[in-house]
């Protein structure tokens, strides 16, 4: 995975709402170029990365919302 290609989709000093949380996970699963094996294809590959990174984010801000 590049970093450079997804500082593009830094949330670093934003609001983080939905549509934020929707652009980097997006971002997360277009940065990537897995290759399909016999586990799964890379189009699923890139979508669990977008799942994952979401839930991740979804999962942090509730957490730093519970400590404010």
């Amino acid at each position: 995975m590049e970093v450079p290609r997804l500082k593009l989709f830094s949330l670093n000093g934003k609001k983080i709402d939905e549509k934020r949380i929707e652009e980097a996970a997006n971002g997360a699963a277009e940065a990537g170029d897995p290759d399909p094996d016999i586990h799964a294809s890379a189009e699923y590959k890139r979508e669990m990365a977008r799942v994952f990174t979401k839930r991740g984010l979804i999962e942090a801000l509730e957490r730093y919302e519970e400590n404010l």
